[in-house]
């Protein structure tokens, strides 16, 4: 299964983008909207551990307000998107915010298969706490 566990400190922007090709705009764009409490990180280089399969892969640099999983999202992690390409993802799944107190959220958007956090299936659209060293997998195999 792939894994993304808090590691430090993390967040990222998922704001209104349209992935660009060379014949003009694509049909991926984000419909998801970063909160207005959210801020940048307050500590230098936050990350996320990533794993698959129990081998952990580079891991995801935060850099700003939020980081936004989904199927059908531009594989731009700098600009706050993570394309997962899986049946069990869905088109916008999950988000990873930070607020303005140096806090982590987590959201999951409305996905069809939801998302877990700790083993706990999380409440649609309900910012949860991410606390360090917490386990999202996002998706089976």
């Amino acid at each position: 299964s792939n894994q993304i566990s808090r590691h430090t400190s993390h967040s990222m922007t998922a704001t209104k983008q349209t992935a660009r090709t060379a014949s003009g705009p694509s049909p991926m764009s984000v419909t998801y909207r970063v909160p207005g409490w959210s801020a940048l990180p307050r500590t230098p280089h936050p990350n996320l551990r990533v794993s698959k399969d129990g081998e952990e892969l580079a891991p995801l640099k935060l850099n700003s307000k939020a980081l936004l999983f989904g199927r059908k999202v531009p594989n731009e992690p700098r600009r706050g998107t993570v394309r997962l390409d899986h049946d069990s993802i869905s088109r916008e799944h999950a988000a990873i915010v930070h607020d303005f107190k140096g806090s982590v959220f987590v959201v999951d958007l409305g996905s069809r298969y939801g998302t877990m956090l700790d083993d706990k299936k999380l409440e649609s659209r309900k910012y949860t706490p991410l606390s360090e060293g917490a386990v999202t997998p996002l998706f089976w195999t």
